[in-house]
């Protein structure tokens, strides 16, 4: 997850990308690391630790979104096993049991436009390809 990254490591670049790229009037969303561990293609005990691994990641960032100012920094997590959009019959993986469907990605996409355009009060719309 995340090339191996260590935490700390993971939180200073965090920290530096939400530096350069706050700024009054902008709005900085980040969605958190999927979570690799529901893949089908993983096994026990790799997809047990790496699920860990990517919870822990996912905790780091929301301590860096956290102190940076929540107002203007969000953290949206729409890749957990219980989350929306990602429920309903749709195939979550791609063919290689690993990485998310495309239909995963257009929902995630879908979702994140309408948090931004509710917070921004305006019209968005995703665009294909």
């Amino acid at each position: 997850v995340l090339r191996g990254t260590p935490p700390d490591a993971f939180r200073a670049d965090a920290t530096r990308l939400l530096d350069a790229a706050s700024r009054p009037g902008r709005t900085v969303a980040w969605l958190a690391p999927a979570n690799v561990g529901l893949s089908p293609a993983l096994l026990p005990p790799l997809s047990t630790l790496l699920a860990a691994r990517g919870r822990r990641l996912a905790a780091v960032l929301a301590e860096a979104v956290a102190a940076h100012g929540g107002g203007r920094c969000l953290l949206l997590d729409f890749w957990r096993r219980e989350a929306e959009p990602l429920r309903g019959d749709m195939p979550r993986t791609a063919p290689d049991g690993l990485h998310p469907s495309d239909a995963s990605y257009a929902a995630v996409a879908a979702r994140l436009v309408g948090v931004l355009a509710s917070r921004s009060g305006t019209r968005l719309a995703a665009r294909r390809g």
